[in-house]
């Protein structure tokens, strides 16, 4: 299942610096595939999930 992650927890998954994952997930945001939650954290939107 998708949890909410904060963007330190993404960049550590990943291995992308902290600027580089913020603006990533800031243009999934932009584009509809991530969703802001409370607590400064991310979650895969519906649409992201339905194409996966």
């Amino acid at each position: 299942t998708d949890q909410p992650r904060d963007v330190e927890e993404l960049a550590a998954r990943t291995g992308l610096s902290l600027r580089a994952t913020g603006r990533a997930v800031t243009d999934l945001e932009l584009r509809g595939l991530a969703r802001l939650q409370p607590g400064q954290t991310y979650l895969r939107s519906a649409l992201a999930a339905s194409a996966a």
